[in-house]
């Protein structure tokens, strides 16, 4: 009980750093809005200073990449309204808490409807907006990049292909006005020399474009920069050198007449206090299962011997071997109907298949009715039980402080109604892999010590880590992608995925030392997994 205390206490906490920073320490009133459209609602969080707003005052619109949410631009928000700016970062149509969907007419998913509701606020100058998108998000502000009023933008790791118009907007050398291109030089969808040589028109120039030199006229709307960061493309709206450039560009596009402050950011208080936060929430599981099981803890009896970690490590490496062609299935069999959400709904579940058969020709499980028997219904009801603490416990801070548990990726939210119905056509298949996974990493097994406590999760992630290391280690380095292309673009999916399967493997480690029985982490981890996709991935027209 006071160990749970504690770790609330410093969820508190770390809500409360993040808080501060969010509302720019006092600076700046945050709200979360709701914009009805044919489409359906579209949800924002608005930032607006404190300030005499007597005359109306420059706006900026932010907005996300693919499998993202308002939450991940919403440090750039903090800088640009704590200077005096009012923000709106936007869910996207099918994203986060908006509804509809992605593909449905509208290629600027929604953000024409957020420059119409900036517009409409007294307070907003409607002749000074700003337009900043990531990834999917640039592409959609470039499509409403001509909307009246609009005289910067900010395509952040997207929106870059080059031409005169297409659905995505004009890209020329005078539109869209005040243009910066922010990229990671290890974004894996851009070559950088090539990207330099291949917007030179859009920059009005016949050389390629040399990084941190403004091109154009920024008083007559025709400037033009490109900022680079040694960054991936998943880091770029967190990035400290795109974050201040981008604030920079803004700021001086829309408020020429002013002094930009270079030495005064918030949002890393923002991310260190989040970050403090996802990490008490996690350990909360122990001390909970801990109280809720009591007296009935199991006697240890050995650890993990040679042959048991060679199988964890075989069940590792065949859902990193599976990874790719699954995350193809998914694409073919659209069901969970979220993009990406029915790629992982896929390869977990033929990951469990395949392990399971493994385990049935080995002998290590001899038939489908050892899989049920080993499911207790006292591990069933203390699985239910810990998840649903854990959501309450995220609805309950959201709703005070109104930012959700987040770092880089906002991994844990609450569900709108429109999500709901996702967490259970998750469920099937993600059940199906913890299963298979108890027996690899659990079942034949106690825990003795500590060290024998962390073995299942470094030996799940080990080869996840290595791989992202090469692949990234070869970017930094060498200046070398070991795999490119879209294959490569998939594999940085994996930074979200491997903080979920090492959170999950120490919950399903303790609960099985905890209880004896392999029911309670499989259990916790299918619903908390289920949650985790039903709230991250988007809605759309497969």
């Amino acid at each position: 009980m006071i160990i749970s205390g504690i770790l609330l206490v410093l969820m508190v906490a770390g809500y409360s750093i993040s808080s501060n920073a969010n509302t720019g320490e006092g600076s700046i009133e945050f709200k979360k809005i709701v914009i009805p459209t044919e489409r359906g609602d579209l949800s924002g969080f608005l930032y607006t200073p404190k300030v005499n707003l007597t005359n109306p005052i420059p706006a900026a619109l932010l907005t996300h990449g693919i499998s993202n949410s308002k939450e991940t631009l919403t440090g750039i928000a903090i800088e640009l309204s704590s200077r005096g700016l009012v923000c709106l970062c936007l869910d996207l149509y099918g994203h986060g808490l908006s509804e509809g969907q992605l593909g449905n007419n509208d290629p600027s998913i929604g953000v024409i409807s957020g420059v119409e509701y900036l517009r409409s606020l007294d307070y907003v100058d409607e002749t000074r907006l700003a337009l900043i998108g990531h990834s999917l998000g640039a592409g959609a502000v470039r499509a409403a990049s001509n909307q009246p009023g609009v005289w910067a933008n900010v395509f952040i790791g997207g929106g870059m292909n080059a031409g005169n118009r297409d659905i995505s907007g004009i890209l020329n050398s005078t539109l869209p006005r005040n243009l910066l291109f922010a990229v990671g030089s290890n974004d894996i969808l851009f070559d950088i020399e090539s990207l330099k040589t291949e917007i030179a028109p859009v920059f009005g120039s016949e050389s390629p474009i040399e990084q941190g030199k403004v091109y154009g006229d920024k008083i007559q709307g025709t400037g033009r920069k490109l900022t680079i960061s040694s960054t991936i493309h998943l880091l770029e709206p967190v990035d400290g050198s795109i974050v201040s450039s981008v604030a920079e560009w803004v700021f001086t596009s829309l408020k020429p007449e002013d002094t930009f402050d270079e030495d005064s950011f918030l949002y890393s208080q923002r991310d260190i206090g989040n970050l403090f936060t996802v990490i008490a929430f996690t350990l909360l599981v122990y001390p909970l299962s801990d109280m809720a099981w009591n007296s009935h803890r199991v006697k240890t009896q050995r650890g993990s011997t040679k042959n048991d970690q060679l199988l964890m490590l075989f069940w590792s490496v065949l859902g990193l071997i599976l990874f790719i062609p699954a995350m193809a299935l998914g694409a073919i069999v659209p069901f969970p109907p979220q993009v990406f959400g029915s790629s992982l709904a896929w390869w977990l579940l033929v990951t469990g298949i395949i392990g399971l058969s493994v385990l049935k020709m080995k002998k290590r499980v001899k038939s489908n009715s050892e899989i049920i028997e080993k499911f207790q219904m006292r591990g069933v009801f203390l699985g239910v039980v810990l998840f649903c603490i854990l959501y309450l416990i995220v609805y309950g801070f959201e709703n005070y402080y109104g930012i959700g548990l987040m770092y880089v990726i906002p991994f844990f939210r609450s569900l709108s109604l429109q999500r709901i119905p996702m967490v259970p056509a998750y469920i099937p298949f993600f059940l199906t892999y913890f299963t298979a996974e108890g027996f690899y990493l659990h079942s034949k097994r106690n825990y003795t010590d500590n060290i024998e406590l962390l073995k299942p999760s470094i030996i799940k992630t080990s080869p996840y880590i290595l791989l992202l290391t090469l692949q990234y280690g070869g970017m930094y380095l060498l200046n070398v992608r070991l795999i490119p292309g879209i294959i490569g673009f998939f594999l940085e999916f994996l930074w979200g995925i491997v903080p979920i399967f090492l959170i999950t493997t120490l919950w399903s480690t303790w609960l099985r030392k905890t209880t004896g029985n392999i029911t309670a982490g499989i259990v916790l981890n299918t619903l908390v997994v289920s949650w985790i996709a039903a709230t991250t991935f988007p809605f759309g027209v497969f």
